[in-house]
């Protein structure tokens, strides 16, 4: 899954589920060519997603990390899979995701690292997604 915003939960749309499945994932709530749009918590607890990329929209890592600690407190965030596995993500919206755009191409290549890093090598101008602790 990729969120779009922490509170409330965003869903990604437009462009983005397209860029999961070309990195090999499958989006579980957004949809290509769809609007973002708000998500109840019980909709994520129900999808139950194996990943979960944060890519909050206009936001660094940095500043996406201030707000991690909101879905941290969630009811049902320790049982999540990608929360069991240590599959969350955290990953520069602002300058990869926020906007169409030639950086859509790192975007894909940062996602399908993340989703299969020993299929996909990161190329070495980028950073990649980053996994809380």
């Amino acid at each position: 899954m990729l969120s779009e915003w922490i509170d409330p939960s965003f869903c990604a749309g437009h462009w983005s589920p397209g860029l999961v499945q070309l990195a090999g994932g499958r989006e579980v709530i957004g949809r290509t060519a769809q609007r973002s749009q708000t998500i109840f918590w019980e909709a994520i607890l129900k999808a139950d997603p194996e990943v979960l990329f944060i890519a909050c929209y206009g936001f660094g890592v940095e500043r996406t990390l201030q707000d991690l600690p909101i879905l941290q407190s969630k009811a049902g965030w320790e049982s999540l899979r990608c929360v069991r596995s240590g599959r969350v993500f955290v990953v520069d919206g602002s300058a990869y995701f926020s906007r169409p755009g030639p950086r859509l191409v790192d975007s894909l290549e940062i996602l399908a690292h993340a989703l299969h890093p020993s299929l996909h090598p990161l190329p070495a101008n980028l950073t990649p997604a980053f996994v809380p602790t």
